[in-house]
């Protein structure tokens, strides 16, 4: 009586085991398929992604600040190609800049000033278009080169907990070394997680 009930305990306890262990398996899974970020990695991304957009806005604002210079000089260069024939210096000048801004003031144009600004949109205008090409552009690959790999943090995943050493290849976080599991505060797991193709767990359920 005493051996059968020995057997059926370990049965329960053999089975207990491979559920469990099938279970954390299949979670440790979830973190590369669904490219779940770790915490702290997760928050060094997002300051990263601010200063990249802080850098942006700053490349940007000195490019149009360019571009706003840049109409005021190309003025004595640009204004005379649109002058009245015959002018030339200071009147083919500000003849340019009038019949850019429409022609005269007492014509119903803007005049000279409507010209200038004419010139400072243009020259805004193709700077605004080399903005696009000149950005510092956010890549999680080039955020985590800059980071050490393989590297220990914490991921939550419904009621777990995982701490351990996470590594990132091919384009995914995953588990790579030692790692402790908790479920619901209740530590289920200890020992060591390897995950390529799909996850193995050693150690101690």
């Amino acid at each position: 009586m005493l051996k059968l009930f020995l057997v059926l305990f370990i049965c329960v306890v053999s089975c207990n085991v491979k559920h469990q262990k099938a279970e954390l398996t299949s979670i440790c899974n979830q973190i590369p398929v669904k490219n779940l970020l770790p915490y702290r990695i997760s928050i060094e991304f997002d300051y990263y992604l601010m200063e990249i957009s802080r850098k942006n806005q700053q490349t940007q604002n000195g490019i149009m600040m360019l571009g706003a210079i840049g109409g005021i000089l190309l003025a004595p260069i640009v204004a005379p190609l649109f002058a009245a024939p015959g002018l030339a210096g200071a009147a083919a000048m500000s003849s340019g800049l009038a019949t850019l801004g429409g022609g005269s003031i007492a014509a119903g144009g803007f005049g000279m000033l409507g010209g200038q600004v004419v010139l400072g949109l243009s020259s805004t205008l193709i700077t605004s278009a080399a903005v696009s090409f000149s950005g510092h552009e956010a890549s999680f690959d080039d955020f985590m080169s800059t980071r050490r790999n393989p590297y220990e943090d914490t991921i939550t995943l419904g009621e777990y907990q995982i701490s351990g050493t996470f590594a990132y290849m091919n384009g995914r976080n995953s588990l790579n070394g030692p790692t402790k599991i908790t479920k619901s505060g209740v530590l289920v797991f200890t020992g060591s997680v390897f995950c390529e193709e799909t996850c193995s767990l050693l150690g101690k359920f």
